[in-house]
């Protein structure tokens, strides 16, 4: 600590395994956990307890935290370290994106999924924060940056992670596999129920009723295969991307899945006329909210149409009484949806904005239920209101039609544009081909594998 800093007391008991890390010597440290198992505060108090110690020392160096994403960082990481940072050891400076030491020296602050992002940084101390979201080249980008001059103490890495991904990741290969043969490795490994001050209550009630393997991954804190995955081709490094401005001639619609005591998900979704990619670029993910909410939700968004769950007819008619913009009730054929989501994943053509963080976990962990070929309940909802959203040819999106800037293929009278909401078809033969016709296959929804 900085001499004469003012500092405010930092209170922090470990648990027994935390304080294992605490204790540990090892020039890289690697911590995977189950949710809630203290593995982001003992993270932070490391990283505070390594500066303060240098101060202490006299010593002015440079630190780094990395997280793989800003909402990430922001959510959790920040919000952990910030919680137990003491007064006076140095200032928060967000448009910079770093902790102004009081010493002079730094704590960089940066995303691993900017490129580049840790390029030209020294850093004494690092914590990675999720590490397993990070991929491997950013792994050794920031052992790059620990590499200290010739006679000086080596640098040291703390990686805190829930295991993402298989056992085929990249972390648990090169690092936990290998382990035993890596001397400057620290591998420990916590689960929820590690964690005294957690209400074991939920522990054990996940442990009864949830997938066997994603109970392990998410609770236990392991790299397992779940069995079962309805969506094995998704992925955070090719699914998920920064939010950014949606350009105003691009198309939007929603699908929505409704519940109640479940929550109700309504994704927006957007399609890109030149890379022919489709994104997720918005959720409302709350359960027991009123058709008043829904509504100004969609409202709000503007969105083309919606098309909505076929089990919820009563309040969607209350929820388009609200908004006044076009409803149309779903398709509910779950194994042709299931395929058509698919193949835009193989593809790479399906792309979630890391806001809609509710999706992204739910695609993780959206399973069949076990011994059966229907999925299961737990993790559906985002799912379904994909499913739903891609579930009819409305407003042309399986040929890409828009008005406006991009070439438009029509089939029969074309007096009837379904992106404009303001204009109603002359004839129930136009309004049954744009609300009822099921994606053609030819377009991006081939599943047959042919060429």
């Amino acid at each position: 600590m900085a001499e004469g800093a003012e500092q405010r007391q930092t209170v922090f008991t470990p648990h027994e395994l935390q304080q294992k890390v605490l204790d540990s010597e090892a020039e890289q440290l690697l911590l995977v956990a189950g949710h809630r198992s203290g593995k982001t505060s003992v993270g932070a108090i490391w990283l505070i307890r390594e500066i303060a110690n240098d101060m202490k020392a006299g010593i002015k160096a440079d630190y780094l935290v990395l997280g793989p994403t800003y909402r990430i960082l922001n959510q959790s990481t920040l919000r952990t370290l910030f919680g137990y940072w003491p007064r006076g050891m140095g200032e928060y400076k967000k448009q910079d994106s770093i902790i102004q030491l009081a010493n002079g020296g730094v704590v960089w602050i940066r995303s691993a999924d900017k490129p580049d992002a840790v390029e030209g940084l020294t850093a004494r101390r690092a914590w990675m924060d999720e590490a397993a979201l990070c991929n491997e080249t950013t792994y050794d980008k920031v052992c790059q940056r620990l590499v200290q001059k010739a006679g000086e103490p080596k640098g040291r890495l703390l990686m805190t992670t829930t295991p993402y991904g298989s056992p085929a990741s990249w972390m648990n290969i090169r690092l936990i596999e290998q382990r035993k043969f890596l001397p400057w490795l620290f591998y420990i490994n916590f689960s929820m129920a590690d964690n005294p001050y957690i209400d074991k209550a939920v522990y054990d009630r996940a442990k009864a009723t949830m997938n066997e393997s994603i109970f392990q991954r998410d609770f236990e804190g392991r790299f397992v295969q779940i069995e079962g995955l309805i969506y094995p081709e998704f992925n955070r490094h090719d699914h998920v991307c920064d939010a950014f401005e949606i350009p105003s001639h691009w198309p939007r619609w929603a699908g929505l899945d409704y519940g109640w005591s479940d929550p109700t998900s309504i994704l927006g979704i957007t399609f890109d006329p030149e890379s022919k990619k489709f994104y997720l670029f918005t959720q409302f993910y709350k359960n027991r909210q009123l058709s008043e909410v829904i509504g100004k939700y969609i409202s709000h968004n503007n969105f083309t149409y919606t098309l909505w769950d076929p089990a919820a007819v009563a309040v969607m008619n209350e929820t388009r009484s609200v908004c006044k913009l076009r409803f149309e009730q779903a398709d509910n054929s779950v194994d042709v949806g299931i395929q058509r989501v698919t193949k835009l994943l193989k593809e790479n053509r399906l792309v979630f904005f890391d806001s809609c963080e509710d999706a992204i976990r739910e695609m993780e962990g959206y399973c069949y239920a076990p011994g059966s070929t229907k999925p299961a309940h737990d993790n559906s909802h985002s799912p379904d209101s994909i499913r739903y959203g891609f579930s009819k040819n409305l407003a042309g999106i399986y040929d890409l039609i828009r008005v406006g800037g991009v070439s438009r293929k029509r089939t029969g009278n074309t007096d009837f544009d379904p992106l404009d909401l303001y204009k109603k078809p002359k004839s129930k033969r136009n309004k049954k081909f744009y609300t009822n016709d099921l994606l053609p296959y030819e377009s991006f929804t081939d599943i047959s594998g042919d060429d």
